[in-house]
C-alpha cells in the first residue's frame, strides 16, 4: 500500500511540473508576438506602413475668405492655415484665394467661389465646386488624378498633369477650359478630351458640347434698349456675346447659345433702376456694359372728374 501510495504522489507531481513549464511557454510565445505587433504595427510588417496622410493648405488670401468644417459655422481662412478633407472654402465677391492640395496640386479661387475638398490620396486628389470660377495646377506623378466635380451638374474635369479651369455661375452650363496638358471632361457618361487652348460646356444632366478654340477676347454687346419708363417689376435684356461666356445682370444668370446670343429677364422695383450687364468666360476676363435709366411706376394712374347733372 505505501508503494502505491508514493507512485501516484510521484505521478501527480510530474504532471503538475509539466502543466507549469506549458502554461509558461505560452506566455513566452504571446509575449513575443505582442512585441512584432509593437514594433511592426496592425499588419504586422515593417514592409508596409500605413499610408502618409495628404494636406491641404492657404498659400494665398486676398480679401474676405472663410473656411467651414463639417457641421461648424463660417470662419476667417487666412495665409498658412490647414484645410481638411471635408471642409468648405469660399471667397467675397471681389476676393480671391489659393490653395495647396498636396504636394502636387494649386488651386486658384475666383471672386464669388465656394468648394469643397472632398479627396487628397497619393493617387487622386477632388474638390467639388459649387459655384464660381477656379483654376488648377496639377504637378502630375506616376498615376496620380486630380478631378474637379460640378455640384448639381453631373460633370466632371480630370488631368494628370497640366493646368485647366472650370467656370459655373447659377445653374448656367458648366464651363471647361484646358491651358496646359490634357484634359478629360465627363457628362452624363460621354467623355471629351480638351488640348491647350480648348473649351466645352456642359447642361445639366447633359453630355460635354464638342471642343471649341477659347475666343481670343470677350464680347459683350446689348440689344435694343428697354423703354426708359415701364409699369411692370421685370425687363427682358438681349445681347451677344462670346460662346461659353456666362452673363449677369440684376442677380439674374444667362448662358449664350452657340452663336453667342443671350436673352434674360430682370427684376426691377419701383422707382429708378441702374442695371448693369456683366459678361465672365472661363479664362477669368469680364466685360461690363450699363442700361439707360429704367423708371417704374406700378401705382395706377388717378382720374378725377366730376359728375354732371
Amino acid at each position: 500500500m505505501g508503494r502505491r501510495l508514493l507512485a501516484a504522489v510521484f505521478v501527480a507531481c510530474v504532471l503538475v511540473a509539466l502543466g507549469m513549464m506549458v502554461e509558461r511557454a505560452l506566455h513566452q510565445d504571446a509575449d513575443s508576438a505582442a512585441s512584432r505587433r509593437g514594433r511592426h504595427g496592425a499588419l504586422g510588417t515593417a514592409a508596409n506602413p500605413p499610408p502618409a496622410e495628404r494636406h491641404a493648405s492657404t498659400l494665398e488670401v486676398h480679401g474676405t475668405v472663410e473656411r467651414r468644417s463639417e457641421g461648424g459655422s463660417w470662419q476667417s481662412l487666412n495665409e498658412g492655415d490647414p484645410v481638411d478633407i471635408n471642409d468648405e472654402v469660399r471667397t467675397g465677391p471681389s476676393s480671391t484665394a489659393r490653395l495647396q492640395l498636396g504636394p502636387q496640386v494649386t488651386v486658384e479661387l475666383a471672386g464669388g467661389t465656394g468648394i469643397n475638398v472632398a479627396q487628397l490620396s497619393e493617387t487622386l486628389s477632388r474638390i467639388r465646386l459649387q459655384d464660381g470660377r477656379v483654376v488648377s495646377e496639377v504637378r502630375g506623378g506616376a498615376g496620380f488624378r486630380f478631378r474637379v466635380q460640378v455640384q448639381g451638374n453631373n460633370a466632371q474635369a480630370e488631368s494628370g498633369a497640366g493646368r485647366f479651369a472650370v467656370l459655373r455661375r447659377a445653374g448656367a452650363p458648366a464651363v471647361f477650359a484646358a491651358e496646359q496638358g490634357t484634359l478629360d471632361v465627363t457628362g452624363s457618361g460621354d467623355t471629351v478630351s480638351l488640348h491647350p487652348g480648348e473649351q466645352t460646356q456642359v447642361v445639366d444632366g447633359g453630355a460635354p458640347s464638342a471642343p471649341t478654340r477659347i475666343p481670343t477676347s470677350l464680347l459683350l454687346k446689348l440689344g435694343r434698349p428697354p423703354p426708359s419708363r415701364l409699369r411692370t417689376r421685370q425687363v427682358a435684356i438681349t445681347g451677344q456675346t462670346s460662346p461659353g461666356a456666362v452673363v449677369h445682370a440684376g442677380g439674374a444668370v444667362a448662358a449664350p447659345d452657340a452663336a453667342g446670343q443671350f436673352s434674360m429677364t430682370v427684376a426691377l422695383v419701383d422707382g429708378p433702376n441702374e442695371i448693369v450687364v456683366e459678361v465672365e468666360d472661363v479664362a477669368g476676363r469680364r466685360q461690363q456694359a450699363k442700361l439707360p435709366r429704367i423708371t417704374v411706376d406700378t401705382h395706377p394712374p388717378h382720374v378725377a372728374g366730376k359728375v354732371l347733372w
